[in-house]
Parts: structure tokens; C-alpha cells; sequence
């Protein structure tokens, strides 16, 4: 029973204001949640203001008209059907207990990223009014040792009236020790959702579980734009477009290119070339030093990590908030080099050499060691995953691993153009045949320790793939005299360097050809700068250089340089002696010339023609600075011999690692000589002879008869005796292990000639 106010149309006088306190109370004792319309309880309410009365009879309401004018008759009362206004209010629902229906939630959340948020739904029939309180817990599952409810909701008068009832809720959650940015995370799923009711005397309770899910864990090259270092984005394109990161089960090999090369002071005139081995000695750390200042601690490759969260959808979303606690651990183990093309000797050297501290350095394996220039260490400090980008900010924080030292950690985003990836930088060491195999490993249980000793396992594991560090050499011009020259095979000279991890790239397009007036010129001046002798009796200064033939130098034969020689003898006898007979003065001068030629061994053509085979260096070294390269890596400076009269020496000169005034650490040149015939294999040799000079090499003791000029014992593996880098025999096309392991960039002065002393245990 009740008085209400339900139509505002109704007449109204000042009468009805008397009774405006009374409705007023008896309005505000029954709750919007009685009336199934509440724009009709709004209507109630202005009612009241009105002065108007409703009075509930049985099951009807009773609309009871203010008194008219004084004296005038009582209006009667309007009856409306109580369920027409109340549909619940039936008889059979107007007495019976209360019962909590339904709750209902989400399968799967993506906490702080849904949109729109999900709704918690439950319906409760209570058509007595009997209850009176409820709350909305959320419990964590997956740590059974605390169940107290990680949030509670106590609800409103409103959210337990009878009927169906929602809120939004995306997994925030009251500030908690374990949930750092009070959102429910993937640590402690799934979770539990309990509604409790209770009133008149007893309790329900409904529950619905829900979890947050890592749907997927992936791996994937990360931003360029985050590299500071010109070398590293050339390699981030090359990466890329070579298919990014090789995935499981692949290798990928990283290229890093390195045109450094010796740089020796420009001979003096006359000479065959420098004093000493120089840059290219055993005991000089040119070639380490140069290396490292090129590529530092190595290439810096960077990779993101996305861990997608299944979200209400079913879509796989970046949701940060979902991962508490947790971090990343990147790891890496040392993947053994392929040594099976090495020949005997070498493979023995090597395999000595890498062996060095294997089994007690963290992680174990065979790259090369920190006591030799390389990142594996004994402690697990080398670092090869870090947050160094060598450019502007990283966004991912990474760090090193507390107990797995030489692993790293790193965790999400909360916000910004990055927000809900993780990453980090691989920057393996620079040395050539090193391996990598890099791992990331995510696991969402709090109890799960990844920083930790051993063996690694996670329930989400993704490997970025097998990585191997090659060396990359750019031929970057080659020029030719005449267009018949011959060319040498690169895929054969790519074998003798295969062994070495060094890939030879061929950057020079077609040959070009050296021009007739840009030859004559700069030849012309580079034989005036020559000795007395070289120039006015063993040259012509008249002819043509070009036009000579194919060969570099065209040089008077033995009997045009001894009519040149006599001559000038014979001349410099006339102004001593203007007395004397013709006759006299060519004998006398017949007599010196051929005392002259004895003393300085050019007496016979072929001793005169090898004699200037050495000349001629010093003439291409002068001349050949216009044909240097504008890019980095070697010219190729290619004749078809060094002279005209190279079929009158018994072992010509095939080629040269030269120096020229355009020399520089990154471009280098090699002058070849060994074009004639129609075989390629003497200049397959030389250029790679050559090449090995330019990367430092000195030319190794074989054979002991005669010694190769500038050989050092100490630079060799004494147990191999036919090293690329000697005369003996060089069909091998091999370099030794020393060699090798200098050339992948070890600090070759900690090793030692004798393999066996490079291997510890």
C-alpha cells in the first residue's frame, strides 16, 4: 500500500499543495527498482511537486484527483492495473524468496587495452526486497598460497535490485604488491570473478573465471631508424632484404664489410719496394687494431620482441600492463665454425686455437676468446645483447643477467610509439667464423627464475635464429690496358678465401680501359723522376708507353741500351780526352761499358731483362695514382706483363699489393702481370697472393731455397709448409692457420707458431 503521483496532466489546485508533504514521504518509501519504467518513476516525482496522489489498492493503483472548488463534489479515483506499471508485481511474484540468477564475463582479457571495455553482467529476482548487500571480488589462481581477492567491489543499492545489471571493468585493479601497475597480469592467471548476495538470512554466490593469455610470442628485426651508425644501417638493409632474422632452424650469414688494408710508405725511387715487412709483420697489431677500430665490439643488430595477449575479442593485441613483472631473456650460445674445407695442417692449427678455455668459459664453445680479441670470456661479462644502439635513446631498457651474466633481460613499453614491445641489440664480436645462436625466452609464472645457471626452458621460446660472422673485401675498379686481356676467375679466388670467412665482393662493373693520352702522360713523368741510367739508356723517352704493347713498360732491349750506354760513355771519353783517336775512344769506351754491365749483373739480355723487372714497380707506382678507385677496396691495375721482355726472365713478377699516392686504409691496389696465355690460374693466384698482402699477410718461409723476400717464420704455422703466402707451391691456394685466424680478425701476436701451445683446457 503507498500513495504515489503518476500522471502530471491532472488537475491541480491549491488544495492539493496541503497534501504535498504526506505523498512526498510516502513516495521515497518504495525504490526505483520496484517500477519497471523509470521514466514513469521521474513522473512519480514531479507528481509529487503537483500535488498530485496516487494510492495503491490491491492491485491496482488509485489516482486520487485533488478536491475541486470548496463545496464542489469529490472527484472519483482512476484505477490503473498494478502490473501494467509493475510487470513483476503479478500475483504470483508479489511474495517468494530472492535468487542471484546469472553472472557472466569475458573468456580472455587484454588488461588496460580494451576498447570497448568488457562488461561484468549478472541478474538477480528479488521481488520481496529482501536483499540487502553484495560485493564483486577478483582472486588469483595460479598461486593457490594466497587467496584473499586482489580487488573487491562492494555493490550499490541500485546494482542488487531484481533484475539484470553491468559494469565495466578492463582489469584494474586496487594498488597491490604483486600487480606494479594495478592491472591483473599474466603472472597469477586465470582469474577468478565471485559475486556474493546476501539478505533475509542467507548467501549466493556466482563465479566465472577469465584469464590473460600470451597468444603469441614473436621475434622480428626491429627499428633502423634507432642505429646511429652508418656501417650498421648498410647492414640492417642488407639484412633485410636478405629476409631478416633466419628463424629456426636457419643461419644467417653476417656480412661486415672491411676494406682495410696495409698502408706502407711510397718506396724511394729506384727501389723494389719498403724496407720490412712493416704493417704486415708477425709482431705488429696493425691488423687487430685496425679491424677493431673499424667494427668496435661488432655490428649492432637491432631486435624487437612482441608478446601479443589475447584479448576479449579474440584478437591478439600489445597489452604491457599484462606482463607485470615479467622480462625477456635473451640468450646466446656459441655455434662451432664449419672447418671441413681447410686442408689438414690448417684445420689442426685452427682447431687448436678455438679450443682455447672452451669448456670453462660461459657460455662454452670455440668463439674466439676475449684473451684473443673475441667476446667469450671465463666469467660471462663479454656482451653481446645490450641496449647500445650507438644513436639516440633506446626505448627498451635492457640488463645484463644478474646469475647468467653473459644473458640480458629486457621488458614492455608502458607507453609512447613503442608502447607493448620489448627489444633489444645483438651485437655479436666482429671476429670472421664466430657463431651465435641467439634464443628469447618469456615465461608468465613469477616462480619461473630465467636468470638463472644451466639449461633454459620457458613456456613461451623463440630462437632469432643461427648467426655467422663473415668478413666482406670489395673489389672496387678494375682497369686494363687492352681490352684482349684475360680476367680472373673471382669464384676461384672466392675458394682459397672460403676457408678464411672472408666473402669477396665485386663492387667494379665491367673493366675499363686505360685511355692512350692519360697513360703516356703520367708514364712519361713517373720514368723522368727515375734514375740517371733508367731513364736516358734503358727507356726511350721518344716513344709512346701506350703504344708499346700490352705489357706496363716498354724498356730498349739489352743491345738498344748498350748503344744508348756506349754512347754516352763515349761522349763523356771525347770532353776528357778531345785528343784522342775515334778508335781510341770507342775502344776505351767498348772497355768500360762491358765492365760497367758486369759490376751491376745486367752483362746478358736475360740478366738486364730481370733486372728491370724490378724497375718497373717503382714506374707503376709512380704513374698508376689516376687509376685509384673513388669507392673503398682494391683497383685492380691489370697488363699483360711488366715489361717487353718478360719471355727472357726465368720467374717474372706477377703482381704486386702496391702502394700508390692515392693509397689509403680503405682503398688499396694490386697491380697484375700474370695476363699472358690463356690460363687463368696464375692470376687466380697472384690476385689472391696479393690480396693476403693487403690484409696484412708477409709472405711465409717456403721454400727455404731461395727465401721469398720478407718471410717470417713467427707469422706461420710451422707445421704447414705450403701456406698460400710462399713460393713453393702454389697450386694449394691455401692459406695456413695462423694466416687464417689472423685474417678473421684474432690478435694473432697471442698466438704461437706451434698449434699445439694455442690450446688450453
Amino acid at each position: 500500500m503507498g500513495v504515489h503521483l503518476v500522471d502530471t496532466m491532472l488537475h491541480r489546485d491549491a488544495v492539493a499543495m496541503r497534501q504535498f508533504a504526506l505523498a512526498a514521504h510516502i513516495a521515497d518509501s518504495f525504490s526505483l527498482s520496484r517500477f519497471s519504467d523509470e521514466m514513469l518513476w521521474k513522473q512519480l516525482r514531479l507528481g509529487i511537486a503537483a500535488g498530485q496522489l496516487v494510492v495503491f489498492r490491491e492491485s491496482a493503483l488509485a489516482l486520487t484527483m485533488p478536491s475541486g472548488p470548496t463545496g464542489g463534489p469529490e472527484p472519483e479515483p482512476v484505477k490503473l492495473p498494478l502490473e501494467k506499471l509493475l510487470p513483476e508485481a503479478g500475483k504470483e511474484q508479489k511474495k517468494g524468496p530472492w535468487s542471484l540468477v546469472k553472472l557472466s564475463y569475458v573468456k580472455y582479457l587484454a588488461p588496460g587495452k580494451e576498447n570497448p571495455k568488457p562488461k561484468i553482467r549478472w541478474e538477480i529476482k528479488d521481488p520481496s526486497v529482501l536483499v540487502s548487500e553484495g560485493k564483486l571480488e577478483v582472486l588469483r589462481t595460479r598461486d593457490p598460497e594466497d587467496q584473499a581477492p586482489i580487488w573487491t567491489l562492494p555493490l550499490t543499492t541500485a546494482q542488487l535490485r531484481s533484475g539484470q545489471h553491468e559494469l565495466e571493468w578492463d582489469g584494474q585493479i586496487d594498488a597491490h604488491a604483486d600487480f606494479v601497475d594495478s592491472y591483473v597480469t599474466i603472472e597469477y592467471s586465470p582469474y577468478l570473478i565471485r559475486l556474493t548476495v546476501s539478505g533475509a538470512g542467507k548467501t549466493e554466490v556466482k563465479e566465472e573465471t577469465f584469464k590473460v593469455m600470451v597468444a603469441e610470442f614473436e621475434l622480428v628485426l626491429g627499428d633502423k631508424t634507432l642505429l646511429g651508425d652508418a656501417k650498421d644501417l648498410a647492414l640492417y638493409e642488407v639484412l633485410k632484404k636478405d629476409g631478416g632474422l633466419p628463424g629456426s632452424g636457419g643461419t644467417r650469414k653476417i656480412y661486415l664489410v672491411s676494406n682495410v688494408f696495409k698502408v706502407e710508405p711510397l718506396p724511394a725511387l729506384g727501389a723494389s719496394g719498403p724496407t720490412g715487412n712493416g704493417e704486415k709483420s708477425n709482431a705488429s697489431t696493425t691488423s687487430f687494431d685496425e679491424y677493431k677500430k673499424l667494427w668496435e665490439e661488432g655490428p649492432r643488430i637491432p631486435i624487437d620482441v612482441k608478446v601479443l595477449i589475447k584479448s576479449s575479442t579474440g584478437d591478439k593485441v600489445l597489452a604491457p600492463k599484462a606482463w607485470g613483472t615479467r622480462k625477456v631473456l635473451w640468450d646466446w650460445e656459441c655455434v662451432t665454425p664449419n672447418l671441413s674445407a681447410l686442408h689438414t695442417e690448417a684445420q689442426t692449427y685452427c682447431n687448436n686455437a678455438q679450443d682455447y678455455k672452451k669448456a670453462s668459459s660461459k657460455p662454452s664453445g670455440e668463439n674466439a676468446h676475449k684473451d684473443r680479441g673475441g667476446k667469450r670470456t671465463n666469467d660471462g661479462s663479454g656482451v653481446v645483447v645490450s641496449q647500445d644502439s650507438g644513436g639516440s635513446a633506446y626505448p627498451y631498457t635492457v640488463v645484463a643477467g644478474t646469475t647468467r651474466k653473459w644473458a640480458a633481460l629486457s621488458g614492455a613499453v608502458e607507453s609512447g610509439a613503442k608502447e607493448g614491445l620489448s627489444g633489444a641489440i645483438f651485437r655479436p664480436a666482429r671476429m670472421a667464423a664466430d657463431g651465435y645462436k641467439l634464443t628469447a625466452y618469456f615465461d608468465p609464472s613469477p616462480k619461473k627464475q630465467l636468470d638463472a645457471e644451466g639449461t633454459v626452458s620457458a613456456a613461451h621460446q623463440k630462437l632469432a635464429g643461427s648467426f655467422e660472422i663473415w668478413r666482406e673485401v670489395h673489389f672496387s675498379k678494375h682497369i686494363k690496358k687492352h681490352s684482349s686481356l684475360g680476367s680472373f676467375s673471382l669464384s676461384t679466388m672466392q675458394g682459397y678465401y672460403d676457408p678464411a670467412f672472408i666473402r669477396l665482393a665485386d663492387k667494379s662493373g665491367s673493366p675499363g680501359m686505360m685511355a692512350k693520352a692519360d697513360y703516356d702522360t703520367a708514364f712519361s713523368s713517373a720514368i723522368a723522376a727515375q734514375q740517371a741510367f733508367i731513364k736516358d739508356h734503358c727507356i726511350d723517352a721518344s716513344i709512346s708507353q701506350f703504344d708499346g704493347g700490352k705489357h706496363a713498360v716498354t724498356f730498349r732491349d739489352h743491345n738498344g741500351m748498350k748503344a744508348s750506354f756506349l754512347a754516352d760513355i763515349e761522349a763523356q771519353l771525347r770532353v776528357l780526352n778531345p785528343t784522342a783517336s775515334e778508335a781510341a775512344i770507342t775502344s776505351a769506351a767498348t772497355v768500360e761499358l762491358t765492365n760497367a754491365l758486369t759490376a751491376n749483373g745486367i752483362d746478358t739480355p736475360a740478366k738486364y731483362a730481370t733486372l728491370m723487372q724490378y724497375v718497373v714497380p717503382t714506374i707503376c707506382q709512380a704513374a698508376c695514382g689516376i687509376y685509384m678507385g673513388a669507392n673503398d677496396g682494391i683497383t685492380i691495375i691489370q697488363f699483360e706483363s711488366v715489361h717487353n721482355m718478360s719471355a727472357l726472365v726465368t720467374k717474372t713478377l706477377l703482381g704486386e699489393a702496391t702502394t700508390l699516392a692515392t693509397s689509403s686504409r680503405s682503398k688499396c691496389a694490386i697491380f697484375l702481370w700474370a695476363s699472358g696465355g690463356t690460363s687463368t690460374f696464375l692470376m687466380d693466384y697472384t690476385m689472391s697472393h696479393e690480396l693476403g698482402h693487403h690484409l696484412f699477410l708477409c709472405h711465409a718461409p717456403n721454400p727455404a731455397t731461395p727465401l721469398p723476400p720478407g718471410a717470417e717464420a713467427d707469422a706461420h704455422d710451422k707445421a704447414d709448409l705450403h701456406c698460400m703466402m710462399g713460393y713453393d707451391d702454389p697450386r694449394l691456394g691455401k692459406l695456413c692457420g695462423k694466416c687464417l685466424l689472423r685474417v678473421r680478425g684474432w690478435d694473432h701476436t697471442k698466438l704461437d707458431k706451434d698449434g699445439t701451445k694455442n690450446k688450453l683446457p
